[in-house]
């Protein structure tokens, strides 16, 4: 699932906004995050011996359109060792309702305690370099009025094609696939109160349109709960923004 082509589509606006002369930018640094994670039941994908509460607890990793999986807090849990919050993964051998091992809804179902904040949650993200003027100060008051990141202020970044396919890690081992949950475009719109920067912002959430299970099988909003097994919504955030000139092209 990982390997689909349902890649990155941001920012088409650029070349309504550039001159063809143009060579500094604004670099934006954008992120993905998930909230509202929760689980209805438990998969059953980390059942190892001897059987034990503990023992049968995971990290849960993400591959997107916008990363690769990582053992670090993509898919926060509820179970924290201090380092980070772990899933019950076995419900075959511990069927709900258990409330040693399940957090919600009278101890059948799963809620993610972890804060939306920080790391937690933030599945993947990266650096967009953006083509704009060099800035500059058309009333000599010794303050640039026009172009830089100037050139942004008001305009959609989009990302496309959102997609988290979600494994229980199983490091040295190979990790298990749990679900892959499909989202519609996220955008925000660039805050560029200045020619050196933008501020930070983030989109509205969206929960999922389609999951897909291990074997291929679809669902949407109206299939069985035991059947999407895995909710999350998603949101866009842009981190911040900064004008650079890196070959020195307006060179004041």
């Amino acid at each position: 699932m990982s390997s689909r082509s349902l890649g990155v589509v941001i920012l088409l606006f650029i070349s309504v906004l550039v001159s063809v002369e143009a060579a500094s930018y604004c670099r934006v640094q954008y992120n993905m995050r998930n909230m509202n994670r929760y689980i209805w039941g438990a998969p059953s994908v980390e059942c190892s011996s001897p059987h034990s509460w503990d023992n049968n607890m995971g990290n849960f990793g993400v591959s997107s359109n916008v990363g690769g999986v990582s053992d670090t807090k993509q898919f926060p849990g509820w179970f924290s060792d201090g380092s980070k919050f772990y899933w019950f993964a076995c419900e075959r051998d511990f069927p709900p309702p258990d409330c040693s091992a399940y957090n919600a809804n009278n101890c059948t179902e799963q809620e993610s305690w972890a804060p939306d904040q920080g790391e937690n949650g933030n599945y993947g993200g990266g650096w967009m370099y953006i083509s704009v003027n060099c800035p500059q100060d058309l009333d000599y008051d010794g303050w640039n009025d026009t172009g830089g990141c100037l050139d942004l202020d008001g305009m959609p970044f989009t990302m496309a094609g959102n997609f988290m396919t979600i494994y229980e890690l199983d490091w040295p081992d190979s990790d298990d696939l749990v679900r892959s949950l499909y989202f519609d475009d996220r955008s925000v719109t660039l805050n560029c109160p200045s020619w050196d920067y933008c501020g930070p912002a983030i989109s509205n959430d969206v929960y999922p349109y389609l999951w897909e299970d291990p074997w291929g099988a679809t669902f949407d909003a109206s299939d069985s709960e035991s059947n999407r097994l895995v909710n999350s919504s998603i949101a866009l955030e842009v981190v911040s923004a900064y004008w650079v000139d890196p070959e020195g092209y307006c060179n004041w």
